[in-house]
């Protein structure tokens, strides 16, 4: 039961880091204030995450995965390309239409010249699956 505990407050964590992120960008992830919207002590983040900068790295790998899927999902539903290429602003529109909400690595990519190198690594590599899968996508 504690390791599904643990998950959960990771889990949350992350969760929260995101929500930050995409309304405040990497400089709005504040433990501080992480812990009050979970529920735990600020000093138990680091349990999970050791820094501010793995915390971000792992949001932002999260989002880019996250983003992979939807283009899959895209991929696999679509009639063809002209018609995914048509779906692929509903996948940034969900998230202005989600309380005004921007696209986090869009967000992180404006804080390009503050982020640690692990964080804007993973900025680059959501930009990356985009660009291949719309490339993909043109060609056909």
């Amino acid at each position: 039961m504690a390791a599904t505990t643990k998950e959960n407050a990771r889990e949350a964590i992350l969760l929260a880091a995101r929500e930050a992120a995409m309304t405040r960008g990497y400089g709005g992830i504040n433990f501080r204030d992480l812990a009050a919207t979970v529920g735990i002590k600020a000093a138990s983040i680091n349990y999970y995450f050791a820094n501010k900068a793995l915390l971000g790295e792992a949001v932002a790998r999260r989002y880019q995965e996250d983003i992979a899927r939807d283009l899959e999902a895209i991929s696999t539903d679509a009639q063809d390309a002209r018609d995914a290429l048509r779906r692929y602003p509903s996948i940034f529109r969900a998230s202005l239409e989600r309380d005004n909400r921007m696209c986090l690595s869009s967000f992180m990519a404006a804080e390009r010249d503050e982020l640690p190198e692990p964080v804007l690594k993973q900025v680059q590599a959501f930009a990356d699956v985009n660009v291949a899968w719309l490339s993909k996508q043109l060609a056909a």
